[in-house]
């Protein structure tokens, strides 16, 4: 495709898939990086269009709202990693109008160093930032900061949180209430996001963990209609989970083989013949012929 000026790599590409434009992020240059693309005329052929940015933005997302008082707003959220004078931020950017790209709020957390993903929550309106350098750097836990972005405008942080285990975060997704980091070499984390809790994890680098290993989990993804969940190891390649607790529909099990059909029922047995039928009763013999009237009476003699 077109590269549209600048550096030829990126780091990422985001797609907006209800307005159908794509995104490149994170080529080496702090002046417009982010580079736009129209796929609705033919996506084999992404049509280039422009650029914008701000700093170097290492990732994103990007969303087209379909209802409250952002209806019909394409919104970018960049991990804004560094910059001239500014340093890490959280950028929100309006690119409904790819003519005319609008830069709405930004905001950090303490000790920011290098924002590197952010994932948003549409329902609450809550945006998820990890910073890659924070814990290298200070030798923290594994931390997640969050932000309010209900005001577009002005995002807000609140708070942070951690499993307490010492990792590096690089890359995250929400779904289903749930965060889903992949943590270097602690493996892919889980997170409650209604309490900040960790519920869960799978380690796909059971070779220790620690602020300054670089190896294990580098991203993950969840599918939202089956459950499924994938992680890319640098060192053990693809894992394919299924998170058993998540409100996404399980995944089917896989069709058992045929079998030989059963074998025919026997006919039924015919019934016993029935028994001929008896004989009549032999007819009663005729009636007696009457005895014989008895001679008449002999004539008197003469005299």
């Amino acid at each position: 495709i077109k590269n549209g000026g600048g550096p030829e790599g990126s780091h990422n590409v985001v797609v907006d898939e209800v307005s159908g434009y794509l995104y490149r992020v994170g080529g080496w240059n702090d002046n417009k990086n982010v580079r736009m693309y129209d796929l609705n005329a033919n996506p084999a052929a992404p049509q280039y269009i422009g650029k914008f940015g701000e700093g170097y933005v290492h990732d994103g997302q990007v969303t087209t709202f379909a209802s409250g008082p952002y209806a019909g707003k394409q919104i970018f959220f960049a991990a804004r990693a560094l910059g001239w004078g500014w340093g890490a931020r959280l950028q929100i950017w309006d690119v409904t109008d790819k003519s005319a790209i609008a830069l709405l709020g930004n905001g950090t957390w303490p000790g920011a160093v290098y924002s590197h993903n952010v994932w948003v929550d549409i329902g609450t309106m809550r945006a998820y930032v990890g910073d890659e350098l924070f814990s290298y750097s200070s030798g923290a836990p594994t931390t997640i900061f969050e932000f309010n972005v209900s005001d577009l405008s002005s995002p807000s942080f609140l708070t942070s949180f951690t499993n307490g285990v010492g990792a590096i975060s690089h890359n995250h997704i929400c779904r289903n209430g749930r965060l889903y980091v992949a943590n270097y070499a602690s493996g892919m984390r889980v997170f409650d996001l209604s309490s900040r809790s960790e519920m869960g994890y799978f380690d796909t680098y059971p070779d220790g963990d620690g602020t300054k290993n670089w190896n294990g989990a580098w991203g993950t993804y969840v599918f939202p209609a089956s459950g499924l969940v994938v992680v890319s190891d640098q060192n053990r390649g693809l894992f394919v989970l299924e998170d058993l607790g998540s409100s996404a529909p399980s995944h089917p099990p896989p069709p058992s083989p045929p079998t030989s059909p059963p074998p025919p029922s026997p006919p039924p047995s015919p019934p016993p013949p029935l028994p001929p039928p008896s004989p009549p009763p032999p007819s009663p013999p005729p009636p007696s012929p009457p005895p014989p009237s008895p001679p008449p009476p002999s004539p008197p003699a003469p005299s």
